[in-house]
């Protein structure tokens, strides 16, 4: 097939993506669960390796830069050497970081186990997200793009017990373990067919559809809100006086709500579109954003903040699945845009930490009522941004 406007579409046999997806699902989880790990290691690495804390933030931040860099052309990859030789090299750059973590002693050292972090990710990301636009019917999409979803999130939860594990059990023996996950879902994936991948690959132009797509500005949208509730959750718990433990139940709430919440807000945009759910989801955010602003208790702060992250995170799903059918209506490849995307998400959760680092006291209150009113103001939009349902599956050719 080729890539543009009338290109054809691709055969799809959904029973297929019910094969590939535990070891999918398995390596999002790992990818996660190495992301989140480092948080905990950062006192034990201050003190063994000597660092001062801004070269621990950099440390962090190179995941995030690895990620950005990568994203863009490991989606074009994606494309043109099919998604099980994007995601099979996610794997092993995940396996070689996992063992740089396992052994580094130096800055320099963190920093390329962390950057290389941030690459598997794009990797496997970008071709998990390809795999299953071409493998999966788009009135199903919703539901399949929710399950994987939720086991990166249930990766995203282990994560800072693999990083506990690490400290009292050395980093060597818990990061050599992912690298032997990592690889054995290499052979994993060798055993599974790839899907068709496309023989002809677009232009910038078709990398540019997503920035002209408004379905994908909501997804931007979203990942500013997740971003900035990740830094002004905790800070203004701290402020009120609340323990670190009480935003670390916050954030624990919102991924095991959307590890429930995603699959079904995914099955439910394949059957009804996602138009009435983003309605429910911007009215809840704009409400609790705007109750944030002026909240004067922690336990008002913890079920606001709760709301809103729950809800950003849960219609990521339906968002993600409603990007897929936007794509398709243009006649481009299923997953051309994936790492396109997945640069929309990156930079849009970068954005929402910085605007809510930089912006304290007044100023993060009227940034919250900024933000409440954009989420109001885009209720009237909703026809606009939503795609409707799917009734039929794509044609084979």
């Amino acid at each position: 097939m080729t890539v543009g406007a009338g290109a054809a579409t691709l055969p799809v046999d959904d029973g297929a993506i019910a094969r590939r997806l535990p070891v999918l699902a398995i390596l999002l989880m790992l990818d996660n669960a190495c992301y989140a790990a480092v948080a905990p290691l950062l006192p034990t690495l201050r003190s063994s390796l000597g660092l001062s804390s801004a070269t621990l933030g950099f440390i962090v931040a190179c995941y995030s830069l690895g990620l950005v860099v990568c994203a863009l052309p490991c989606g074009r990859l994606a494309l043109r050497l099919g998604p099980r030789i994007v995601v099979l090299a996610g794997a092993l750059v995940l396996a070689a970081s996992g063992l740089m973590l396992a052994f580094a002693d130096s800055a320099a050292g963190l920093v390329v186990a962390r950057l290389l972090q941030g690459a598997a990710a794009a990797l496997t990301w970008s071709g998990a997200l390809a795999w299953v636009a071409s493998s999966t019917s788009l009135g199903r999409q919703g539901a399949v793009i929710g399950t994987i979803l939720s086991a990166a999130v249930t990766g995203k939860l282990l994560g800072p017990g693999l990083g506990w594990l690490a400290v009292h059990t050395g980093r060597g023996s818990a990061f050599v373990t992912v690298a032997v996950l990592a690889v054995l879902a290499t052979f994993s994936l060798l055993l599974i067919p790839s899907p068709a991948r496309v023989t002809t690959v677009g232009g910038l132009d078709d990398l540019l559809v997503p920035a002209r797509t408004p379905i994908t500005w909501v997804f931007a949208l979203l990942a500013v809100v997740m971003g900035a509730y990740t830094v002004w959750m905790p800070l203004r718990l701290d402020e009120l006086g609340a323990g670190a433990g009480v935003a670390a139940g916050c954030l624990l709430a919102v991924g095991l709500l959307q590890i429930v919440g995603g699959p079904l807000a995914g099955a439910w945009a394949d059957r009804a579109g996602i138009g009435s759910s983003l309605r429910v989801a911007f009215a809840v955010v704009a409400v609790a954003m705007l109750v944030f602003a002026f909240a004067t208790r922690a336990g008002v702060v913890v079920a606001v903040a709760v709301a809103s992250m729950a809800c950003a995170a849960i219609m990521l799903t339906p968002v993600m699945a409603g990007i897929n059918r936007a794509v398709a209506s243009r006649g481009l490849a299923p997953g051309a845009v994936s790492g396109s995307v997945l640069l929309f998400w990156a930079v849009g959760e970068v954005v929402g930490a910085s605007l809510a680092g930089a912006t304290i006291g007044s100023w993060r209150t009227v940034t919250a009522v900024v933000l409440a009113l954009a989420f109001l103001g885009l209720q009237g939009a909703v026809h606009l941004l939503a795609p409707g349902p799917v009734t039929g599956r794509r044609r084979a050719v």
